[in-house]
């Protein structure tokens, strides 16, 4: 006869602790500056996410060219707004490109 396994309780994972240490990493630049999404996925669009994490779900799409602000900056990640619709989220650093001043 068929026997459903068992299902083992979820361990918590404290959410709160590993946000906390990734976002304690972000520092406010000391200019906001401008910029645009730039990438080399053949998609030709990057993620906007709620935190700074490849496994955080996104708000958005956004395709290269995309005009930026530059809230905030980590070695890997970027605070970011969007000049178009006003959205702030987190993109790769990689997929930055300043603008000349």
């Amino acid at each position: 006869a068929y026997k459903p396994r068992k299902k083992e309780d979820p361990q918590p994972v404290d959410v709160t602790t590993t946000l906390d240490t990734v976002v304690a990493k972000i520092k406010y630049v000391e200019e906001p500056y401008d910029a645009v999404i730039k990438t080399s996925r053949p998609t030709n669009f990057v993620h906007l996410r709620w935190y700074p994490d490849t496994n955080a779900r996104y708000i958005e799409k956004y395709l290269c060219d995309t005009e930026i602000v530059v809230l905030a900056e980590s070695s890997k990640w970027a605070q970011v707004q969007i000049v178009e619709d006003g959205y702030v989220g987190f993109i790769l650093k990689s997929n930055v490109e300043k603008l000349a001043d």
